[in-house]
């Protein structure tokens, strides 16, 4: 889907030009976020290349390489770690106004995930899992701050907030730096986040708004020529050329107008469709989206254009949420290892929240390598989500 965000976002204008009161407000996480964004020392490429490898496990912490960086960013690290516990998280209090964080800020809110991380990281190779407990707690509660309080691109960014986040601590877990007493602290709050991560009825509540909101700005101009341009623009190639170079008459001016704000109409009631299906449990939705996707190819241009995309984003959602139920069955199972003394041979009686992909337990393997969680479902092609523990 091409969320209309993208043409609103252009028009709001940055966060600096607007003034809600809410937004400003020093309780909302949402401005902590975009001070600590402002503030922040942004990586190279190389850099990145580096903290990606040490969060996959794949390379030794590197002092040389990042101390510095993340000595620049110890201020904006603060900021965005005292924002996290905030209740409020609010990017645009008056949907009217037009206001949504910008793209700008999206792509920051990024950086400042993988800088958390890597400061994680950082923490870790101090033996300081306590205070590496905490940037992975803020990293999850941005995550779904910055996911579940705007249109579906903001969704989208809060799950790979997330994934970002769940990599580094996955490592973590998988190589067990981390004493049980932290992992007990890391499991609550990810239980205490939505189960999939987004508050993806909030977020497509957020989607429509927008939406119609763009649709109205976009149907304003008195020449329907500029319309037709603007979705040719965006890839509507069965948009007729002709039909943007023509002088319209009065009478085809009305009847242009019409077909125009009728097919506006049409993928509001679809989108309305779309998000019913949606927010089904993960397995009935994936059918539902499935189903809406086929016959979405007999729907208007603009609708085929707006509305694709939905699939692929129900997938991005069952990974999220199976990411989130992985990491809490291998906090429990090491709970379970002390308070037991003994090895968990299912997830059964631990409460771990189901396999987003089938409804049912995720697959527990205990093996001489270890323990491994594993989702029994995946989205088209992807790989599997598969999470390991080595044994005690």
């Amino acid at each position: 889907m091409r969320p209309l965000l993208l043409p609103l976002a252009l028009l709001a204008g940055s966060a600096a030009a607007q003034t809600p009161s809410t937004w400003l407000d020093a309780h909302n996480a949402a401005y902590a976020y975009g001070d600590a964004a402002s503030r922040m020392t942004v990586f190279t490429d190389g850099q990145q290349a580096i903290g990606e490898r040490i969060s996959r496990g794949e390379a030794a912490w590197d002092e040389k390489a990042l101390g510095p960086l993340l000595d620049a960013n110890q201020e904006a690290l603060c900021i965005m770690r005292d924002g996290s516990r905030e209740a409020l998280c609010d990017f645009h209090p008056n949907i009217s106004e037009g206001f949504f964080m910008s793209l700008g800020y999206l792509t920051l809110t990024r950086k400042l995930a993988r800088l958390n991380a890597w400061d994680a990281a950082r923490s870790l190779a101090l033996a300081r899992g306590p205070v590496a407990a905490d940037a992975y707690i803020a990293g999850f509660r941005m995550a779904a701050h910055v996911g579940s309080d705007g249109p579906l691109i903001q969704g989208l960014v809060g799950c790979a907030l997330f994934s970002i986040t769940a990599e580094g601590l996955h490592h973590a877990i998988a190589r067990r730096l981390l004493d049980v007493p932290t992992l007990r602290r890391i499991e609550t709050a990810l239980r205490e986040l939505p189960p999939d991560i987004v508050d993806w009825k909030r977020v497509m509540a957020c989607e429509r708004a927008s939406s119609s909101a763009g649709l109205d700005i976009m149907l304003k101009p008195k020449d329907p020529a500029e319309f037709f341009a603007a979705l040719r623009g965006m890839g509507a190639s069965e948009i007729p050329e002709d039909t943007i170079k023509k002088k319209y008459t009065d009478e085809e001016l009305a009847i242009a107008k019409r077909m125009l704000r009728g097919w506006a109409d049409d993928y509001l009631k679809f989108f309305d469709r779309q998000t019913r299906a949606f927010l089904r449990p993960w397995p009935e939705a994936d059918f539902a989206v499935r189903k809406l996707d086929e016959a979405m190819q007999k729907q208007s241009p603009l609708t085929r254009l707006f509305a694709s995309g939905m699939e692929g984003i129900n997938g991005c959602r069952g990974r999220t949420a199976a990411a989130r139920g992985c990491l809490i069955a291998l906090c429990a199972i090491a709970r379970v290892e002390e308070t037991t003394g003994e090895d968990p041979v299912s997830l059964r009686d631990l409460d771990v929240p189901p396999d987003p992909f089938t409804g049912e337990n995720f697959r527990l393997d205990l093996t001489t390598e270890g323990y491994e969680v594993s989702s029994e479902g995946k989205y088209n092609d992807e790989k599997p989500v598969v999470y390991r523990m080595k044994p005690r």
